[in-house]
């Protein structure tokens, strides 16, 4: 354990000093202004505040670095192993399922990219794991009455619950799956398990009574969901569940086809009462094996049942929600809650063999599954399944914004979708569209940025009688712009034609390339 725990701290760990990309950098400006601001930065970016709220302090305590904005997405991803080993082996009685669990935990390129992001998204899939683990483990007993939790224990799933939603309002897709999964098992379930499942329906309900301070935000954010639509397209449903929309591998058809045939054989052999004699491999152990199978499987299948409900109910509403233009929810970020599923499932899947060195080789044989399944070839390429130990955007911003002349004033292009709405003078003023070079992080003189310009519409519209005064004074200008390729140079032209058009004759002297962020150096034209 403690190597796949090696393991996933340097895959991770490795990339934590990269320049933080676009949507990072909103996290940066967030939590550069005064605290009182924080809620409203946040909502400007469609963003719950509690997670801006959680990492306010640390930059002031331990200086401003692309690490320290990574720590509480680090901790949380390396955490996530070991709660997915932890949770494994309580369910599975097998230390060689957890320790392989992790080992997916730690090896899977999606938890390492969110692990690095300054985002919610690392610590929403660990606390989902927890939330998850106090709704599901009743589930697990398979000997008396499971017992009716204390106020303790349901103090926390309520909180918990609620801290899930104020981290990401997504994770209302989670708590729904939660919901319905309670209400089934309390009602439908057996009576063993009726009365805590029913106490965690009344949880459930005090958890979306924490909530409603929300709803005017979500409301605002529902308003403007069109915007978010140009990047979120309708897609088939079996790309959720095969092509990595939501993290299900393929890896796991491997023991699953294995489950399958031991429980359909062993359910088939029953039925036709066949005699044992003739089921049973040349060493007479086949059909113990293949009936010992069968057994743990039936005796987890409320576990089963509560990881299959919380994969497909948030996946299946995600994807109706899209389809039937509701609300463009079909996206892998806001999936994320679904991450620990499969992997529980894998480790599941893993404790299944009754002896210890069958676990082991389906433990193996899995791992090495995962990793061969992300092994780089065409067809994985084009559905972007393939994994890789670079996962990291490409936005170098801090050579960028650093390489970036300060004496002259600087018209940014952040490429954000919300830009393209404000009215010309909003997108000329409001720091919200320029701030990636407005953070502490990454500084940049913010006397000297003139205007945002949008991705699409007039650049004069947005260029200020002020922010042409700058530019004849300084004799040029700097644009930054997210725009890519040839693309920045079209930019460029056009700022320029708009400069020119407006009596400041400027020409592009200079255009540097960071990543998927371009500097274009204007300068003024000889007279």
């Amino acid at each position: 354990m403690l190597i796949v725990l090696a393991l996933a701290a340097a895959a991770r760990g490795w990339q934590a000093t990269e320049s933080l990309w676009v949507d990072e950098l909103h996290t940066a400006w967030v939590i550069s202004g005064p605290f009182h601001e924080v809620a409203q930065r946040a909502g400007q970016g469609n963003q719950s505040p509690l997670f801006f709220a959680a990492i306010y302090p640390l930059p002031r305590l331990c200086g401003w670095h692309e690490v320290t904005l990574r720590a509480v997405s680090l901790v949380s991803g390396v955490g996530l192993v070991v709660a997915v080993a932890l949770v494994t082996r309580r369910w599975t009685g097998s230390a060689w399922a957890g320790v392989a669990a992790a080992a997916l935990a730690a090896t899977d390129p999606r938890l390492m990219y969110y692990s690095l992001e300054v985002r919610p998204y690392a610590l929403l899939i660990l606390l989902t794991l927890c939330h998850a683990f106090l709704a599901i483990d009743p589930a697990a007993s398979r000997k008396g009455a499971a017992r009716r939790r204390g106020l303790v224990a349901s103090a926390a799933f309520v909180l918990l619950g609620a801290t899930l939603f104020w981290l990401h309002y997504t994770a209302a897709l989670y708590l729904v799956a939660v919901f319905l999964f309670a209400l089934g098992m309390g009602t439908l379930g057996p009576a063993r398990l009726r009365t805590v499942y029913r106490q965690w329906v009344v949880a459930l309900v005090l958890t979306a009574a924490l909530t409603l301070p929300a709803v005017p935000h979500v409301a605002a954010i529902a308003a403007r969901r069109r915007l978010w639509q140009a990047f979120i397209p309708q897609r088939d449903f079996g790309f959720a569940v095969w092509g990595g929309l939501a993290p299900l591998d393929w890896c796991l058809l491997v023991p699953l086809l294995l489950v399958l045939l031991a429980v359909g054989g062993f359910a088939i052999r029953r039925f036709f009462g066949q005699r044992r004699r003739r089921n049973q491999g040349a060493n007479g152990r086949l059909g113990p094996i293949w009936r010992r199978v069968a057994r743990r499987f039936r005796n987890r299948r409320f576990v089963w049942t509560g990881i299959t409900v919380w994969y497909v109910v948030p996946v299946l509403s995600a994807w109706l929600a899209t389809t039937l233009d509701f609300a463009p929810l079909f996206y892998p970020r806001y999936l994320l809650t679904v991450a620990p599923a499969p992997l529980l499932a894998g480790g599941l899947l893993m404790g299944l063999p009754p002896l210890a060195w069958q676990r082991g080789a389906v433990a193996v044989v899995l791992v090495v599954a995962a990793i061969a399944f992300r092994l780089p070839s065409p067809s994985l390429d084009a559905a972007g399944l393939t994994w890789r130990p670079v996962v990291r955007s490409n936005e170098r911003w801090r050579q960028a914004i650093a390489a970036a002349p300060s004496d002259r004033p600087a018209f940014v292009q952040a490429g954000l979708i919300e830009t393209d709405e404000f009215a010309n003078a909003r997108l000329a003023a409001d720091p919200y569209a320029s701030y990636p070079v407005r953070t502490k992080l990454y500084a940049f003189p913010p006397e000297r940025i003139a205007a945002a310009l949008p991705t699409r519409g007039d650049y004069g519209a947005a260029i200020s009688p002020k922010a042409l005064h700058w530019v004849r004074e300084s004799g040029g200008a700097v644009l930054i712009t997210r725009v890519r390729g040839q693309g920045a140079r079209v930019a460029a032209a056009r700022l320029a034609d708009a400069l020119r058009k407006r009596g400041a004759v400027v020409n592009v002297t200079q255009v540097r390339r960071f990543g998927g962020v371009t500097v274009v150096d204007l300068g003024a034209a000889p007279r």
